[in-house]
């Protein structure tokens, strides 16, 4: 292997000596080190550029999630839905969210947000006394499992557009407020026309269901489905509905019976929410942790903070019959 020149006796040499043409060598890798370095920087510019941009999205969509979206989801991840045979979505108590270590204003802003995008959905339990919360994502897929509308609404949509005559009488229709006869319609026909048409929102009145192609018949139909439900003392509104919301609310209020009994039976009638969580419950197919974020939410259960974590106590002289309030 040859020896390398030390480099002194290269920079020695003379343009009149035979080592110039290793002079103008040296000019090129000089000059070729030049634009590698510009074109090295140039592209960690670029890099930094991309990172920032990176960060500033992540960022967008860190703002996007709502504080309280963590908690929303953490809840919701304990719903057992293979359960209840995939038909019922996840569903969050509103009272379960303060108890969930997020500053209760933050909730507030949260559930009041989300209903205005339209992210969540709201029911309320036929007692009355809890407000459910529901993905509208999941609200839709389960509808669609239910009815087995797996594709009937993309399809019903693309009949529509390949057929311009039926879309036409469809649009004469809607435009004079008239409705489609219910004859021959299915109740899988109607829920996929429901979905499609129908803004999913808290209230809906019967002018604005008249409107979207429903008749007088098909209104009762999807009531008896659970699709809609008769708002009590109005004329003409109905709230949204989720079906089997009635087999959900009496293992969650068995749950609550059954936690609410536990630390009655204590000696000072309390609890910590450690302890409660190891309590083995009957007739109810929901965790237990799940039904302690429920308990906690009661009207007549105080909790306060210990050493050992939340302490529940059961408050004297207050109605037996447990109600999930905001604290």
């Amino acid at each position: 292997m040859p020896r390398k020149r030390p480099k002194l006796q290269l920079a020695g040499l003379s343009d009149d000596d035979d080592g110039g043409g290793g002079g103008e060598r040296r000019d090129d890798e000089g000059l070729l080190r030049g634009v590698a370095a510009v074109v090295r920087r140039g592209q960690e510019d670029e890099s930094a550029a991309g990172e920032r941009e990176r960060e500033a999205a992540s960022g967008a969509d860190d703002a996007e999630r709502l504080p309280g979206q963590e908690a929303f989801d953490s809840i919701a991840d304990l719903f057992p839905t293979q359960f209840f045979s995939n038909v019922l979505p996840p569903v969050v108590l509103q009272h379960q969210l303060f108890h969930s270590g997020v500053d209760p204003g933050a909730v507030e802003r949260f559930v009041d947000e989300s209903l205005k995008r339209g992210t969540l959905l709201k029911f309320e339990l036929a007692r009355r006394d809890a407000v459910c919360l529901v993905r509208k994502r999941d609200y839709v897929a389960c509808l669609r499992r239910r009815f087995h509308l797996k594709g009937a609404v993309d399809a019903q949509a693309q009949s529509a557009n390949e057929g311009g005559r039926d879309k036409a009488e469809s649009t004469s229709v809607a435009q004079k407020g008239a409705a489609v006869p219910a004859a021959g319609r299915s109740i899988q026909d109607l829920v996929a026309t429901f979905l499609q048409r129908v803004t999913l929102t808290t209230l809906l009145d019967k002018a604005m269901l008249t409107a979207q192609g429903f008749s007088v018949l098909d209104i009762p139909r999807l009531v008896q489905a659970g699709v809609l439900r008769i708002m009590p003392g109005s004329d003409g509104l109905f709230s949204l509905g989720l079906p089997n919301l009635g087999t959900f609310a009496k293992e969650l209020l068995e749950g609550r019976k059954q936690l609410l009994a536990t630390i009655r039976r204590k000696k000072y009638k309390e609890a910590l929410r450690v302890d409660l969580e190891k309590v083995a419950l009957k007739e109810t197919r929901l965790p237990v942790q799940y039904h302690v974020l429920d308990v906690m939410g009661c009207s007549h259960i105080r909790v306060s903070q210990t050493t050992r974590g939340p302490m529940l106590r059961v408050q004297q002289h207050t109605a037996q019959r447990a109600v999930g309030v905001h604290h």
